[in-house]
């Protein structure tokens, strides 16, 4: 134990003289103080279970980190899955549910465990308000396509964050082990329900 406290010490005074401790997931200490890693939450597609959603990525993704992912139902085109509901990947507590405003739109906001959050955008309609806990099984929305321009097929914008009210962007994984793809487009299904 003393060695992992040694080891830890010697890993904030580095973060500390960094400023940061980039990729680790560890949080900062103060000198002396163990270091505690927070697990990433296992985050599920936002989509009712056995669902079929199409997730794009791209390098230019105008107005938003490079690492959000719009999503549209599999098999549908232009405006085909407006309304369809929008769940939460994972239990959590809603830090922003907020209408219109900016090139978002409807946007929601869940702080998850371990300091993750997620963000879901582009809204038809909120289903929950700030500071409600939700479930993965909430349903938070609807696939819509507020803050676009009126000729953008409906999609959901969809980001998640290593630091609580949608901080830092970082790649998305579904479940454990689902990996999105960056960048281009791949079908991903809500399992484990």
């Amino acid at each position: 134990m003393k060695n992992v406290r040694t080891t830890a010490t010697v890993l904030s005074v580095v973060a500390l003289g960094l400023g940061t401790l980039v990729g680790t997931g560890a949080a900062q200490a103060a000198p002396g103080a163990e270091v505690e890693t927070l697990a990433r939450p296992v985050l599920k597609v936002p989509f009712p279970c056995q669902q079929d959603w199409r997730g794009s990525t791209r390098a230019n993704h105008a107005g938003s980190p490079n690492r959000a992912m719009d999503m549209n139902k599999a098999g549908t085109s232009g405006d085909g899955d407006a309304g369809l509901p929008v769940k939460a990947s994972a239990a959590g507590t809603v830090a922003k549910a907020s209408t219109g405003g900016g090139g978002l739109g409807n946007t929601v906001i869940i702080n998850h465990s371990g300091g993750y959050s997620t963000l879901y955008a582009h809204l038809g309609r909120i289903s929950v308000s700030r500071g409600a806990t939700v479930s993965a099984t909430t349903t938070i929305g609807t696939v819509g396509k507020s803050g676009l321009s009126s000729s953008t097929p409906t999609h959901l914008h969809y980001e998640q964050h290593d630091a609580p009210n949608a901080g830092h962007a970082v790649s998305i994984r579904f479940g454990t082990s689902t990996n999105a793809l960056y960048y281009g487009e791949r079908v991903y299904t809500r399992t484990s329900c």
